[in-house]
């Protein structure tokens, strides 16, 4: 970390409020973060119960999707690296 005032000494007081200022900082960016994420990543809110019947069948099949997906990768890895030999 550079100090951007050359004619100024670093102290424990300037470090206390750098830190202060970079904590709040990153606060901010996180929120933002979260925020972002949320408003790309949530479903639209279900104005009606048939949509939000279709939000929940959505989200289920996108669960086993990913469930599946994995599994299936997880046979191919297994089986990359098993040190057997196959009998056919």
């Amino acid at each position: 970390m550079m100090n951007t005032y050359a004619h100024t000494p670093i102290t424990l007081q300037s470090l206390a409020a750098r830190k202060a200022d970079l904590k709040k900082e990153l606060t901010e960016t996180s929120e933002s973060i979260r925020a972002h994420w949320h408003a790309l990543m949530d479903p639209p809110p279900a104005d009606t119960k048939v949509q939000q019947w279709v939000n929940s069948a959505e989200r289920v099949v996108a669960v086993y999707d990913g469930v599946m997906m994995g599994y299936k990768l997880l046979r191919r890895f297994r089986g990359l690296f098993s040190h057997r030999k196959k009998r056919r």
